[in-house]
């Protein structure tokens, strides 16, 4: 039988894939399929494609109901025992010059899509896709619409052109996925809420005219892709979520970026923080600017962290950042900030006044864990961390508990320690004189002196620190943009 080139009816193309389903199941006639209507539906597929190089393309002129053909093949007595509902579909190098109708059923295989033009309103709403849907090379001219449907397996449009698609209520198991030169003219994706485990990938994404657009309202996703998009038009996120966002190497190219109310738990790399934190500023959003500033400082940290081969100045930043996050989150939140200049302070003053021999075995387990935080993997940061609170909990509390605790509870301490949380008050360290001799010095061993002093100035270096980040982060909002 020659395959048409051009189908008007449902009728015609039943009676192609009526000889080409048969011819299937002949060539996979075997000792396990000893007959052509053994082969099951599972090892053919329903096959829209030109069958021989001579045909480079077929065109469909009537209003296509995958689920029609799908309810024919499986009741026809030309195709003996078989399902169709269980054969995967794949349609190539095709024209649809009418209506594409998936909707309104469960799919229970893949369902591919190659080099498909679709001229006419394509409907994928209120179906369930329990494998893959794919779409490559293909141009969608009007609209696709995959409302209320339910996808369990990825989605995915690779090098294609889409005039719009309509995403409302739907269900993604696992992820959304568009990349390779795609231009897309509108995407409109509202209700995600159910989809806590999906993933959003926009990736090599051209929105190419100053009315292109992408927006995303009243939305719960995992992971927010649009990795090296060019973004021509606008893209607006409203009332919605994200775990995580990964922007890196998308560009603003007379576009706008509406975020309103949008939420991000956590951001993939800096240069994602970044893009935000620049949009922001070009809204002249200050308050969110500032947020995302905070954020892209924290990522700058993680990235250094994971640098190799770090360098001094990589040590020190790290360390910089450190401690303006645990001060004040990074300049957000002056409150911390106080409360870290009163309790830091104190402690490193207690470090100095209780015996310097708990002092140097205190200095060893901070220095034990900054280990493990910067130094050690994930397994490895289980066994140190299990041992570290093993020493705090069978030894050093209990020498702290027997020869420290009776030194802070004295009331001598706590007036040592008002004196010392006045920042101009250095009398501790002054006072050597044998008739008013400061607590440092009453300790005769070298070693206690220096360990005590020690403690001291870094008491004092954290209260002065402490003071400048308070004094910041207090005055964030009338720092000038």
């Amino acid at each position: 039988m020659e395959e048409p080139t051009i189908y008007n009816s449902e009728n015609e193309l039943m009676q192609w894939l009526k000889y080409d389903l048969n011819k299937q199941r002949f060539e996979k006639i075997s000792f396990k399929h000893p007959a052509h209507y053994f082969v099951p539906a599972q090892e053919v597929t329903i096959r829209i494609i030109p069958s021989n190089s001579k045909i480079n393309q077929i065109e469909i002129n009537f209003d296509f109901s995958i689920k029609n053909i799908i309810k024919r093949l499986s009741n026809t007595t030309d195709v003996l025992y078989y399902e169709a509902l269980y054969s995967n579909i794949y349609i190539a190098n095709v024209k649809f010059n009418k209506t594409v109708d998936f909707s309104n059923f469960d799919f229970k295989t893949n369902i591919l899509f190659n080099n498909v033009h679709f001229c006419d309103y394509v409907d994928f709403s209120n179906s369930i896709f329990q494998n893959l849907v794919s779409f490559e090379y293909s141009k969608i001219d009007i609209l696709i619409n995959f409302n209320s449907s339910h996808f369990k397996n990825k989605i995915s449009f690779s090098n294609s052109k889409i005039e719009e698609m309509l995403m409302s209520c739907v269900k993604f198991n696992k992820s959304c996925e568009f990349y390779n030169d795609i231009i897309i003219n509108s995407v409109k994706i509202y209700g995600l809420n159910d989809n806590i485990n999906s993933l959003l990938i926009f990736n090599n994404i051209i929105f190419d005219n100053e009315n292109s657009l992408l927006s995303i309202i009243n939305c719960k996703l995992k992971y927010i892709d649009l990795l090296n998009t060019i973004i021509k038009g606008m893209i607006n996120i409203e009332h919605s979520s994200a775990d995580m966002v990964n922007f890196k190497y998308s560009i603003v190219n007379g576009g706008v970026i509406n975020l309103t109310n949008f939420t991000i738990k956590e951001f993939m790399n800096r240069e994602s923080a970044l893009f935000f934190k620049n949009q922001a500023y070009a809204r002249n959003n200050i308050i969110d600017a500032l947020e995302y500033k905070a954020k892209e400082i924290e990522m700058h940290k993680k990235e250094l962290i994971k640098k190799p081969n770090k360098t001094s100045k990589d040590w020190l930043d790290i360390i910089s950042i450190f401690l303006s996050s645990l001060y004040s989150d990074n300049g957000q939140n002056w409150g911390q900030s106080f409360l870290c200049t009163l309790i830091i302070p104190s402690i490193f003053f207690s470090i100095s006044y209780i015996p310097y021999n708990i002092s140097y075995f205190l200095y060893i387990l901070i220095l034990s864990f900054l280990f493990i935080e910067f130094k050690c993997k994930d397994i490895l940061k289980y066994i140190f961390t299990s041992i570290f609170a093993y020493i705090i909990f069978c030894g050093f509390l209990p020498i702290f508990y027997l020869y420290g605790l009776k030194e802070l509870l004295n009331i001598d301490f706590f007036k040592e320690l008002l004196r010392f949380l006045t920042p101009t008050n250095f009398e501790a360290i002054t006072n050597i004189s044998k008739d008013n001799m400061s607590y440092i010095y009453k300790d005769n061993h070298i070693l206690g002196i220096i360990t005590k002093s020690f403690s001291y100035f870094l008491g004092k270096i954290a209260f002065w620190y402490g003071s400048v980040q308070t004094i910041q982060a207090f005055r964030k909002f009338s720092k000038n943009s």
